[in-house]
C-alpha cells in the first residue's frame, strides 16, 4: 500500500485491496518471470496509469512505474518495452471494458 501512494499518489485501505488486485489481474499482461526469485511481473492499468505488479507465491511484493521496472527487465527474460507499447495498453483497456460490460 505504502509503495502504490509512493508511487501513483494512490489511496488504498484495507478494504480495496482486495478489489484492486482483483481488477488488476483480471485484465493485465503478464510481462515475465524471475526464475531466480521466483517473482512474476504483471502490467495493467490503474484509473488509466500503467503500472507494474511484482507477485511471488501470490503475495504482493511492490508496485513499480514502468520506468522503475526498466531497471529489473532483463531479470524477466524482457530486455525491452513491446515496439507497438499503445496498443498493448490499449488491449488491457479493452479486456477490462469487456469484463465490466459482462458483468452488468
Amino acid at each position: 500500500m505504502q509503495r502504490l501512494n509512493e508511487r501513483f499518489g494512490y489511496k488504498l485501505t484495507d478494504v480495496s485491496i482486495p478489489g484492486l488486485l482483483s481488477q488488476a489481474m483480471t485484465h493485465c499482461r503478464k510481462l515475465g518471470t524471475d526464475p531466480e526469485n521466483e517473482t512474476e511481473a504483471y502490467l495493467f492499468l490503474l484509473e488509466a496509469v500503467p503500472c507494474v505488479l511484482l507477485l511471488k507465491a501470490e503475495t504482493v511484493l511492490t508496485f513499480l512505474k514502468p520506468e522503475q521496472f526498466e531497471t529489473v527487465m532483463a531479470n524477466f527474460g524482457r530486455h525491452r518495452w513491446p515496439a507497438k507499447w499503445n496498443r498493448w495498453l490499449g488491449r488491457i483497456r479493452v479486456e477490462g471494458d469487456e469484463k465490466s460490460e459482462e458483468t452488468e
